[in-house]
C-alpha cells in the first residue's frame, strides 16, 4: 500500500505514467527502485514523452518548455521576463487547454500554471542536457523578478538554485529591511 501511495503521488495519477513504471519495474515488481529515481529509472516514461509529445510540437514551444522548466510556477509575466518574450500568456493558455495534462492551471483565474511533476523533471533533464549553461542564468533572471514581484521565498530558492548564493542573500537582506521599516 505504501509503494501504491507513493507510485500515485510520484505519477499524479497520470494512467500511461503508471503502466510505464510498472513496465520499468519487470516482472519481479521492484517497485523501490523505480521510485527512487522515477524519471531516471522509467526509460520507458521518457522514450514516451520525447516521441509521443516533445518530438511533435514546432520548435518554439518546445524551447519555451524546456527554458521554463526551472520555474516551479509559471505565470506569463515571470515567463516573459525569464525568456525575453511577451506572448508566454497566450502559449500558457494554449498549453493547458491542451489535452495534453502535462501543463495545469494552478487558479481558478489561469494566472498560475504549472507542469506536471514527471514532465518538469524530464524537461529539466533535457534542457541540462541540450543548454548546460542556461539553467543558471534562467533561474537568476526567476529570481530577480520574484523579489520584485513580493516572492521572496522562491526568489531566494531559484537564487541558490542558480549557485548564486550572493544574490540569495541580497534578497534576503532585502527582505528582512522591508519587515523592519
Amino acid at each position: 500500500p505504501a509503494q501504491v501511495d507513493l507510485l500515485a503521488q510520484r505519477t499524479e495519477g497520470w494512467p500511461a505514467a503508471l503502466q510505464l513504471v510498472l513496465l520499468a519495474a519487470g516482472p519481479a515488481g521492484s517497485l523501490d527502485s523505480v521510485l527512487r529515481d522515477l524519471p531516471n529509472q522509467a526509460d520507458d516514461l521518457t522514450d514516451y514523452v520525447h516521441e509521443e509529445l516533445l518530438r511533435r510540437l514546432d520548435p518554439d514551444t518546445r524551447d519555451f518548455l524546456l527554458r521554463t522548466a526551472p520555474l516551479e510556477r509559471l505565470t506569463a509575466p515571470l515567463c516573459d521576463e525569464v525568456l525575453g518574450r511577451s506572448d508566454s500568456a497566450r502559449l500558457l493558455r494554449r498549453l493547458a487547454e491542451s489535452d495534453n495534462l502535462f501543463v495545469v492551471a494552478h487558479d481558478d483565474d489561469h494566472q498560475w500554471y504549472r507542469y506536471h511533476g514527471l514532465f518538469a523533471q524530464l524537461l529539466l533533464a533535457d534542457l541540462r542536457a541540450a543548454a548546460p549553461d542556461d539553467e543558471a542564468g534562467l533561474r537568476r533572471r526567476a529570481a530577480r523578478w520574484m523579489a520584485a514581484h513580493d516572492d521572496p521565498d522562491g526568489a531566494i530558492a531559484q537564487a541558490v538554485a542558480a549557485g548564486d548564493l550572493g544574490l540569495a542573500a541580497e534578497i534576503a537582506y532585502a527582505s528582512i529591511a522591508g519587515l523592519v521599516q
